[in-house]
């Protein structure tokens, strides 16, 4: 940690940030550091226009990787697929920040008999007002551990916390709600990590079901 914050200090340490949206959330996080900016959405301003799954050749490779808000949109079938394509753009001792909504508060209101509107929905399967609007998954802290296991790295930190989400009413007032994301920090380590083995998968495709694996991290929150 201490290494990264001297690098940062010099200007060194180089921050990936993919699905910027606007105005991204990298920048604040790591005012120090180089900052790449990758988002699909030509409207956002990112430094490059890309699919997050197929990021361009020759971007060199990064301390730290933030996704926020971004894997619940990739297909559930390329979800281990589009992280190990993000990985191989991770220096060894880098670190990747997922952020993503946490599938458990919608399943949370909908079990207590709340109302099941906009809000709701839009945890479960995006706001859906343009391509890349649209959840084609969902994440539990478990289920996210898991998958950044399966790609070889190490879960170094796992937390839940709020953000909030708006909506636009019938009546045209907007109406805010805080819901609950996920927050995992994972570490490349030194050496090919082979960790298939240890979760039941079809193909690329991250199973739905409990797995025994713990992930090796807390629930101190994110060290940064």
């Amino acid at each position: 940690m201490e290494n990264r914050e001297r690098r940062m200090e010099d200007g060194d340490m180089r921050v990936l940030e993919i699905g910027v949206g606007a105005p991204g959330v990298g920048p604040g996080r790591w005012p120090g550091a180089e900052m790449v900016r990758v988002d699909v959405a030509a409207e956002t301003e990112p430094d490059v226009v890309a699919d997050p799954r197929a990021l361009p050749e020759g971007l060199g490779e990064f301390d730290v990787i933030l996704a926020s808000h971004v894997l619940q949109c990739v297909p559930r079938t390329e979800v281990i697929k589009t992280l190990r394509h993000w990985v191989t753009f991770l220096k060894v001792g880098g670190e990747l920040h997922l952020i993503v909504p946490d599938l458990g508060w919608a399943a949370d209101e909908i079990a207590r008999e709340r109302s099941v509107d906009k809000m709701t929905l839009g945890v479960m399967y995006g706001t859906q007002h343009a391509p890349w609007a649209f959840h084609q998954t969902g994440f539990t802290t478990d289920l996210l551990r898991t998958a950044v296991y399966v790609v070889g790295l190490e879960a170094r930190a796992a937390r839940l916390g709020p953000y909030k989400i708006t909506a636009q009413q019938a009546d045209g007032t907007r109406r805010e709600v805080v819901a609950r994301q996920i927050y995992v920090v994972a570490v490349k380590r030194e050496g090919d990590l082979k960790h298939e083995g240890d979760l039941k998968h079809e193909g690329d495709e991250v199973g739905h079901e409990k797995h025994e694996y713990d992930g090796g991290g807390s629930d101190e929150g994110v060290r940064e």
